[in-house]
């Protein structure tokens, strides 16, 4: 029984910090939002190729690149999509979920409710 709770401590404080290891920073919601961010910036490029980069997207992109991360977008999609978490572990989900399934649609659609 003993080796088993190691092994799924070890394996819960494993999942916990990866994003950490993995975005380089400090807080699974910073991370979280890292990573959200990461996502929109791939989206909007292929989108500006696909469309022969307009002027607007063009603006949208550098503006999404060169903004420092607030935690607002962490704080909204926690805050809607796992209201009765703690914040580190509700962000440590939502990284989860992006790795999981890295489509954007589904982190919108928590961020509009």
């Amino acid at each position: 029984m003993k080796p088993l709770v190691v092994l799924l401590a070890l394996l819960a404080a494993g999942i916990c910090f990866y994003p950490l290891y993995a975005e380089g920073t400090g807080s699974a919601c910073a991370a979280f939002e890292r990573r959200a961010r990461m996502l929109a910036t791939a989206e909007l490029e292929r989108t500006a190729r696909e469309t022969g980069n307009p002027p607007r997207l063009q603006q949208v992109l550098s503006l999404l690149q060169g903004s420092a991360p607030t935690g607002l977008l962490a704080d909204t999609y926690i805050r809607n999509r796992f209201p009765e978490l703690p914040p580190a572990l509700a962000c440590t989900a939502g990284y989860g979920k992006t790795m999981q399934n890295p489509d954007l649609t589904q982190l919108v659609a928590a961020l509009k409710r």
